[in-house]
Formats: C-alpha cells, sequence, structure tokens
C-alpha cells in the first residue's frame, strides 16, 4: 500500500515537472501561441477582405463615372461638338475625389486632359494605361471591367485609381456626315478617369487600426481564460492530489 502511494506521488511529480506551476506554463505559452497565430491569421483575412472590398466599390465607382461621362458627352462627339463635350468633363472634374479626366485617340495622342500640360501628348502603347489593349499584334477590342482598372502613384506619391473606358464607333457614328471613322473602325479613343485613392487609404488604415486592436484584445481574453482554466482545472487539482498523498 505504502510502495502504491509513494509511485503515485512520483508519477504526479513528473507530471508536474518539478517546479510549482511549470505544467501550467508548458501548456500556456503554446496555447497562447496558437491563439496569437489564429488571431493575427483571422485579423489578415478580415484587413485584406475589407481592402478588397474598398477597391472593387472604387472599381464599380470609376467605371460608371466613366461610363456616364460618355454618355453625358454622346450627343456633342455625335455632332462634333468637341468644346462642348470638354467643358462637360472639365466640370465633372472639378469634383471632389476625382483627380483627372483624358481622352486618347487612336493613336495614343491626348487630345483633351484636364492638365492642360498633356495636351497633345503622345503616349507610348506599351504604358501602363495602354498594354492591357495593345500586349497583342491585334489589340482588344472588348475588356472586362477589372482588368481596365489600374493602381498607380502620382508625381507627389499619392495613389490613384484610373480606369480606361473605350469609346466604339457606333453606327450612328459611322453613319455621321462630320465624321470620318469607317464602319470596320472598332474603336475611335479611350477615355481616362484618375480617382484619388487618399480617402480610402485612410479608411483603410483606419479599419486596420480597429481590427488590430479588436484582435489584439480577443488575444488578451483568450489567453487569460485559458491560463484561468489551467489553473482551476490542471493545476489546483494535481496539487491537491499531491497534498492528499503526501497525508497518507
Amino acid at each position: 500500500m505504502r510502495a502504491r502511494t509513494v509511485a503515485r506521488a512520483a508519477l504526479v511529480g513528473v507530471i508536474l515537472a518539478a517546479p510549482p506551476g511549470s505544467l501550467a506554463r508548458k501548456l500556456v505559452l503554446p496555447l497562447t501561441a496558437l491563439v496569437v497565430l489564429v488571431g493575427a491569421g483571422a485579423g489578415a483575412v478580415r484587413t485584406r477582405a475589407v481592402e478588397r472590398g474598398y477597391h472593387e466599390t472604387m472599381i464599380a465607382g470609376a467605371d460608371q463615372l466613366s461610363r456616364s461621362l460618355v454618355s453625358a458627352t454622346w450627343h456633342a462627339m455625335l455632332a462634333d461638338d468637341r468644346q462642348a463635350a470638354y467643358d462637360t468633363m472639365r466640370t465633372v472634374a472639378h469634383q471632389q475625389g476625382i483627380s483627372r479626366i483624358r481622352i486618347y485617340n487612336r493613336e495614343g495622342r491626348i487630345m483633351f486632359s484636364t492638365a492642360p500640360a498633356e495636351a497633345n501628348a503622345l503616349v507610348d502603347k506599351n504604358a501602363e494605361a495602354c498594354v492591357l489593349c495593345h500586349a497583342r499584334a491585334q489589340p482588344l477590342v472588348r475588356v472586362e471591367t477589372p482588368s481596365r482598372a489600374r493602381v498607380f502613384a502620382d508625381a507627389d506619391g499619392s495613389r490613384r485609381l484610373a480606369m480606361i473606358t473605350p469609346i466604339y464607333n457606333e453606327p450612328s457614328c459611322a453613319g455621321a456626315a462630320c465624321h470620318a471613322h469607317q464602319q470596320r473602325q472598332s474603336v475611335l479613343g479611350v477615355l481616362d478617369v484618375a480617382l484619388d485613392l487618399s480617402p480610402v487609404d485612410r479608411r483603410v488604415a483606419e479599419t486596420r487600426g480597429r481590427i488590430l486592436a479588436t484582435t489584439a484584445l480577443e488575444v488578451l481574453v483568450l489567453s487569460t481564460f485559458i491560463v484561468l482554466a489551467l489553473s482551476f482545472f490542471v493545476t489546483r487539482p494535481i496539487h491537491r492530489l499531491i497534498d492528499a498523498n503526501a497525508a497518507l
């Protein structure tokens, strides 16, 4: 009987690994590390989802704005009233969040820009705004909306989201007396609208900060719960077992 008691006490001593509370420490550290990893991973996934959501919203807004501009200037372009079309674009460009509006012709020359210094400049077709459609020997005519958007840094370092929208040669354009566009010419030019991403970047940074704070709080609460649970359900019962065996 005495030998059995001694063996049981020795087994408990091995479990506790000599120093008091060492078992709790050995369990707390890996469990806390696991909680931190899971929390960090979940926080990263949530942050990425928020950023992707903002980006997709900006792309949808840029596409809608570009299509609205093409529609708003359609009659002026059909009548070859370029000044009226350009005045409409200048008015829209003054709205908050719009960085720049410009139009390329099919040769890549900037026919209009709200940045006057760019007017009549010839753009390389291998440039970022053009290479999407001109990467092949035969330029693409139809391009999906997400592929028409690009993010770039301006000269001052500010991020911009630009959307290119082809201006197609409709039957009413090809048949108009004032136009020389042949019917087989699919694209007359490209509208390029750039939006300022600074407000979105600020919101993303604020959201990222809130997610980090929430994740840190979750890790702290779960770690505290683990420590208390191990202390209550593991450490205390084993110490009581040791004390009971020592009293025998």
